[in-house]
């Protein structure tokens, strides 16, 4: 199992027949103060990893037969889901060392929670650095002084980081029209999102989509 971040373009590949089970927490930060609250005081330990994968044990497998239980023979009431995430929390507190929860967990450890999260929702919705910043309320100089400490980079690479990874997705994961990328990614021409491509993952859009398709 592993834990991605709001905000995160994520795509999944299954090599064989499958279940994929999603779970959303939408107070991830309390969930983890409440129940383990260990792997919050733990939260200098560095995690180097986009993704740290923790096995699923036996008594989280029991766990999720019973939720599949719950959402499909029960319909799901939303109390007893709430009560089946606790104890998801507990478990995992239970079945896991507190260096592997804080790795799994690590996006959740920020120095600035609030603020990595600020970012997260939001860094889609603008254009500009300087957009971004006025919607968290703090002054240019404030804003980035801030943002490099939490990302331990200018806004302005990691915005352009995110644009690249999110627009080589669409590329590769999606049949979106060329056309179509390039108006939602504001290049005003195939051709500059063509040299953009190239600039940046060293070949051609068509040639991203076409070796996608060979590897499946």
């Amino acid at each position: 199992m592993i834990f991605v971040h709001s905000g995160f373009p994520c795509t999944i590949m299954a090599i064989e027949k499958c279940e994929a089970l999603l779970i959303a927490f939408p107070e991830i930060l309390s969930l983890c103060n409440s129940y383990i609250p260990e792997v919050v005081e733990h939260k200098k330990y560095i995690c180097e990893t986009l993704f740290y994968p923790l096995p699923v044990k036996r008594y989280i497998s029991l766990w999720i037969q019973s939720l599949q239980v719950l959402a499909c023979e029960l319909g799901g009431y939303h109390s007893l889901m709430k009560n089946k995430v606790q104890e998801l929390f507990l478990m995992l507190k239970i079945c896991y060392p507190k260096e592997e929860l804080t790795s799994f967990l690590c996006p959740v450890f920020s120095y600035n929670y609030e603020f990595t999260l600020f970012i997260l929702n939001n860094y889609y919705k603008v254009k500009t650095v300087g957009e971004l910043a006025e919607l968290s309320t703090l002054s240019l100089s404030g804003f980035e002084k801030e943002f490099r400490k939490v990302f331990g980079t200018s806004p302005y690479r990691w915005m352009l980081n995110k644009k690249t990874k999110k627009l080589l997705h669409d590329i590769s994961a999606t049949d979106k029209l060329f056309k179509v990328i390039a108006e939602e990614y504001e290049f005003v021409s195939l051709s500059q999102l063509g040299d953009f491509c190239r600039k940046h993952f060293g070949t051609s859009p068509r040639e991203i989509r076409n070796k996608k398709r060979v590897k499946q």
